[in-house]
């Protein structure tokens, strides 16, 4: 591993862009305890024989950020380049994924720019970005970051430690907090087979749902996608009772939480310190993506139920506990719960799958509360997978590597 440090380039276009440029990068080499390894280079002192990196760190979608010219890169930097200074872009984000159009739109920028594509990094969330680089024969540099299990797993433990309980006062549990099409579909399907009292669900931004629901003709403007769709048209008519009682909500918290989880952000840790898990045996986890063909975003959703002693189904993109399978060796109780679902592309499909699995879980109760009085070493494994987790050093190991 070579010990030289990471030259990052700055200059006064960089700064006047971006006012907080600095503390950015700061940020970024910090997350990884390796604010000695850079260097910040001023471009008045660039020279040829050296490599430079100009450095963004995003808190969305870096695809989508160079397209809105946010992060667009100054001119001055690009003359350089052109004149044959060593000047290479890394593009980080720690907690999204990108979407699945993400190096077809970098790659289309950056061809623009003439900047040649193996001088670009792109360092995200998605699990299989590896693949969507290799669909856009595109020669961008790119790496699956495990910031999030590693960061959450290390917050985990920071928090305390927790009892096992095995009388717990729901059976399910299913927290949600940006308004998504899959998390409302949820909603509304546990309102139409009458499984709300068996929850204990969260809806934080349910006031949203308004802006999608048209209410003269009963419309679920929302389930309206470019991607196949998880209710179809003639399906959410099914809908139409649950719609007008999910329009009327505007925010609904936990029964049990008793601070303010979204307040400037997510506040994970009051979350973790009050252990709002104990209270159910099966987490529905709502992942962040569902959608999406080719993205796997395995976020701190996918892992709680792990740490709290519960049993998660989770409503992810096609493949996702199946990725988590090969990266992670935890027990999945997959003789409590059928995690077929993962394996199916359509989404409407596996939405169907996953709403007929929670059915059979709600009419064998009694079966699963007992199954948790006989089986504590089973979820204390996956606590200890995680404590294991959280000592991955690859993303450290990656940012490393790109000193010269």
């Amino acid at each position: 591993m070579s010990t030289n440090k990471i030259n990052i380039l700055l200059s006064d276009s960089l700064r006047k862009q971006h006012e907080d440029i600095e503390d950015n990068i700061l940020d970024t080499f910090g997350h990884w305890d390796m604010k000695n390894d850079y260097v910040i280079c001023n471009i008045d002192d660039i020279q040829k024989e050296k490599t430079y990196y100009v450095c963004y760190r995003t808190y969305g979608y870096p695809s989508q950020d160079l397209e809105n010219k946010e992060f667009e890169i100054p001119l001055d930097i690009i003359n350089l380049y052109k004149e044959g200074y060593n000047i290479r872009f890394l593009f980080v984000t720690f907690h999204e994924s990108d979407s699945p159009d993400a190096i077809i739109n970098i790659k289309k920028y950056v061809n623009s720019i003439g900047i040649d594509e193996k001088q670009f990094y792109l360092f995200c969330g998605n699990d299989l970005i590896n693949n969507l680089k290799q669909q856009a024969n595109s020669n961008i540099n790119v790496y699956a970051n495990n910031h999030i299990p590693v960061g959450i797993g290390r917050s985990f433990q920071e928090v305390g430690s927790w009892g096992y309980d095995t009388e717990r006062d729901c059976l399910f549990q299913c927290y949600n907090r940006a308004f998504k099409s899959h998390r409302a579909a949820l909603i509304l399907f546990l309102k139409k087979e009458n499984l709300l009292d068996k929850v204990d669900y969260s809806f934080l931004q349910g006031d949203k749902f308004k802006d999608y629901y048209n209410t003269q003709n009963d419309c679920i403007d929302y389930f309206k996608s470019s991607y196949t769709p998880i209710i179809d048209e003639t399906e959410s008519e099914v809908y139409d009772k649950e719609a007008e009682w999910l329009y009327a909500i505007t925010s609904k918290k936990s029964k049990f939480e008793n601070f303010e989880f979204d307040k400037n952000g997510p506040q994970h840790d009051l979350t973790y310190k009050n252990n709002l898990y104990k209270h159910a045996y099966i987490n529905i986890v709502t992942e962040t993506q569902y959608e999406w063909k080719d993205v796997i975003h395995i976020t701190e959703k996918s892992t709680q139920p792990l740490w709290f002693y519960q049993i998660p189904i989770i409503l992810a993109t096609h493949g996702h506990i199946k990725r988590m399978r090969e990266k992670f060796d935890f027990d999945w109780f997959d003789d409590v719960v059928d995690h077929s679902y993962d394996l199916e592309e359509n989404p409407s499909k596996r939405f169907k799958m996953i709403q007929s699995e929670i059915i059979r879980l709600s009419k064998i109760e009694n079966e699963i509360k007992d199954f948790f009085k006989h089986n504590f070493q089973r979820f204390e494994y996956n606590r200890n997978v995680i404590k294991k987790i959280i000592n991955d050093d690859s993303d450290k190991n990656f940012i490393k590597s790109l000193a010269i």
